[in-house]
């Protein structure tokens, strides 16, 4: 259903941040960063709605970067760890999709990854668990931007006249992961990055 009116003008009684997905994005970085990837184990919780639409546009942006997508159903830590002990020998990389039961393994999967030399992306707060590329929101800076909005209406100011502000969205590289399955990213994208972790 329709909340606001428009992003710019909201009406009634409500205004705030506007997250989106940021998935399709997530995938371009990870084809930029490492452009011989062409086929990507995709860890998917089919039980999970964040999980289910994130996949939807993952896949269309991976056909448009001609990227195959293998897609591995997982609801459980023990079918996670089967997957990842029998990762195909044709998988360029991985592609963590957000859902709690496969992010807090973050450690098995990124463990995984590079025994097998295999870079991995998501768009959830990863980085800093090891995987190697993370491109979106945080939850800590999308805090303080409601509560900007929220003193600007303690102030006095209306919702209806207050625009929906669009969350912003960070680029996060592990440099230790990348190094330590023996690839190399350039400069200048390190550049671009927000957080390098080194």
């Amino acid at each position: 259903s329709k909340l606001v009116n428009s992003m710019t003008t909201p009406g009634g009684n409500l205004t705030g941040v506007a997250s989106g997905v940021a998935t399709s994005k997530s995938m371009e970085w990870f084809k930029r960063l490492f452009p011989n990837i062409q086929s990507v184990l995709v860890l998917h919780n089919p039980k999970d709605g964040s999980s289910i639409q994130s996949l939807k546009s993952l896949q269309k942006t991976a056909d448009n970067l001609s990227v195959s997508t293998k897609v591995l159903d997982i609801e459980d830590p023990d079918t996670l760890e089967e997957s990842l002990a029998s990762i195909p020998e044709d998988i360029d990389g991985i592609y963590v999709l957000p859902s709690a039961v496969i992010t807090v393994h973050a450690d098995m999967i990124v463990k995984s990854a590079i025994n097998n030399g295999l870079p991995t992306a998501a768009t959830s707060q990863l980085a800093h668990k090891g995987i190697t590329v993370t491109y979106g929101i945080q939850y800590f800076a999308l805090g303080e931007q409601a509560a900007r909005i929220a003193n600007q209406i303690l102030k006095g100011s209306l919702p209806s006249e207050l625009p929906v502000q669009l969350a912003e969205f960070f680029l996060e590289i592990n440099l230790k992961t990348i190094k330590s399955i023996g690839l190399k990213i350039s400069d200048d994208y390190l550049g671009q990055a927000d957080r390098i972790i080194n």
